[in-house]
């Protein structure tokens, strides 16, 4: 996010779980499921108490960036990026599933 002409203002931020980003001056801001050009009006509206026509410009770096680690006896044990929201099972499956020494072992549940 770039507040021309500030650079005190201008930052990389992560929207949070919750949708929201927290802002100097202004608190923290709605910003799931807005477009880019919504999400820089509602800034610079915030902003605009504190300055003078503040321009404000959001570019988005990563989409969705959600990921989890799957280890243990999976085919890709690792860093997994999810898309969406993932059960176990998901995860486990798109890290290859389990190996061949896993498919093998019985639960003793």
């Amino acid at each position: 996010m770039n507040v021309w002409r500030n650079q005190e203002l201008s930052r990389e931020v992560i929207i949070r779980p919750d949708g929201k980003i927290s802002m100097p001056l202004i608190g923290d801001v709605q910003a799931a499921g807005m477009t880019s050009n919504v999400l820089a009006k509602r800034i610079a509206d915030g902003l605009a108490e504190f300055m003078s026509n503040p321009t404000v410009s959001v570019q988005v770096k990563e989409v969705n960036s959600y990921y989890v680690y799957v280890l243990g006896e999976v085919s890709k044990p690792g860093k997994v990026p999810l898309k969406a929201y993932a059960t176990v099972l998901q995860g486990i499956s798109l890290a290859g599933g389990f190996t061949t020494l896993r498919r093998e072992t019985r639960s003793m549940c």
